[in-house]
Parts: structure tokens; C-alpha cells; sequence
């Protein structure tokens, strides 16, 4: 007598490990690779068959998952925007008559690069980046000129201003925390 013993949908999917905690850099370009995850089936055929998905965490749309597992950014990511994110992924079997489900959590830092101040100009009729002043051969040592203004995304740094080309014989002299 030979018995054929058909594989049940008995087991759920397993996650190793059950939480990732990653580090991306912001600025990153689109489809940069984050992590991927890693989850088994005990069960055979489509009851052992896993499909992943990112079930909550992503309602902004920065991420996506392939079906081994592995995400990714659908675009580049802000320190200044989000510090972090927490994904919660899901696997899921094939199985019938009813599908088995676990899940996962990935922790996605975002790690802050600098980035330069962004000039902005005191006066709306002028250029941006670039100031246009007019004085008078004659005019008297400290005579106001302008005041640039720069600012950063992040609150906390701060700004010292230089004159950094342009300044034959040091005619002129910047004020390096006003900017005047």
C-alpha cells in the first residue's frame, strides 16, 4: 500500500530576523537598494510559495518591495522632510483555502548630508544669487552696501559669511554673521 500525505497549509511564514533596522543616506538616487528581508515557509508548493508587500509605513510612496524580498527607494529621500520611517512588510503564502501571513518591521534611518546655504536676496527686484549696487567714487569707509541673506533647510546651523572672490585691495568687508 502506498499513502501520498498532501502538504497542508499549516505553517505561517517566518521572518529572520523579525526587525532590520537600516541607515540611508538622504539625496540618495531613485531605485538605491535598502535592505532586503528574508522570511521561509515550512509548508511545500504554493503553500510554501511567499509574496511580499509593504503593508503599512509607506503611505507616501518612497519605497518598494520585489518578490524576493529586497526594497527599494521609488526617489530620493529629505533628512529635512522625514528622519526616518518604519515599514511594516508582509509575507504571505499561496496557499489555499486559506493564505498564511507574518510580518516584519524595517526601522529606515535617513541620514543627514550637508548641504550648502541657499542664497536668497533682500530686495524682490533684484536677481537672485546676484546683487547689483551702485555708490559713489567718494563714498565714505563703512558706507552700507547690501546685506545677502543665506539660509539652510535645517534650522539649527548656522551661517558665517565671506567674501570669497572680487575684492581687489579688500575694498570691501562682509560682516560674517548678518551678512551685511
Amino acid at each position: 500500500m502506498t499513502v501520498i500525505v498532501n502538504d497542508e497549509n499549516d505553517n505561517k511564514p517566518i521572518f529572520q530576523p523579525k526587525t532590520y533596522n537600516v541607515t540611508i543616506k538622504e539625496n540618495n538616487p531613485p531605485k538605491a537598494f535598502v535592505v532586503k528581508v528574508t522570511a521561509t515557509d515550512a509548508d511545500t508548493g504554493n503553500n510554501g510559495t511567499l509574496s511580499f508587500n509593504i503593508s503599512n509605513g509607506n503611505q507616501d510612496g518612497h519605497f518598494t518591495i520585489d518578490g524576493q524580498g529586497s526594497i527599494y527607494t521609488n526617489r530620493s529621500l529629505d533628512y529635512e522632510t522625514k528622519h526616518s520611517y518604519t515599514l511594516t512588510i508582509e509575507a504571505a503564502d499561496h496557499g489555499s483555502p486559506e493564505r498564511k501571513k507574518n510580518y516584519a518591521t524595517v526601522n529606515v534611518a535617513v541620514d543627514d548630508v550637508y548641504e550648502p546655504p541657499v542664497i536668497s536676496d533682500t530686495c524682490p527686484t533684484l536677481q537672485p544669487k546676484e546683487y547689483n549696487m551702485t555708490l559713489t567714487e567718494n563714498a565714505p569707509y563703512r558706507t552700507f552696501v547690501t546685506q545677502v541673506l543665506g539660509s539652510y533647510k535645517t534650522k539649527n546651523d548656522t551661517i558665517q559669511y565671506a567674501i570669497q572672490d572680487g575684492n581687489t585691495n579688500g575694498a570691501f568687508i562682509i560682516d560674517s554673521l548678518s551678512g551685511e
